[in-house]
């Protein structure tokens, strides 16, 4: 199996990082420069929600897919019908 990358993407430039210039302009003030990526005022309330949202799906279906390989294990191996696994619930609320 031959895992090369497409050959456009070799045309690509690599990102190189640059520095400010505001640092020689304001004298000995202690410049951060963030990342277009990050944000000052750190992630919003909403996003955090959102985030939280998503993971409880997430381990929701993945509580589910466990249960279902653990039931189809079982038939396969004839183990008697005891929990293989233990896992707090995902979709209730953990205490805070």
């Amino acid at each position: 199996m031959n895992l090369l990358a497409h050959p456009h993407l070799a045309e690509i430039e690599t990102y190189i990082p640059g520095k400010s210039s505001l640092g020689s302009n304001l004298g000995d003030k202690k410049i951060i420069k963030l990342s277009s990526n990050e944000n000052a005022l750190g992630a919003s309330p909403k996003a955090i929600e959102a985030h939280k949202i998503t993971l409880k799906k997430f381990l929701a279906m993945l509580m589910d897919l466990a249960l279902r390989w653990s039931q189809r294990l079982r038939k396969k191996i004839k183990f008697p019908p005891i929990k293989l696994f233990a896992a707090p619930d995902p979709t209730k609320s953990s205490p805070s």
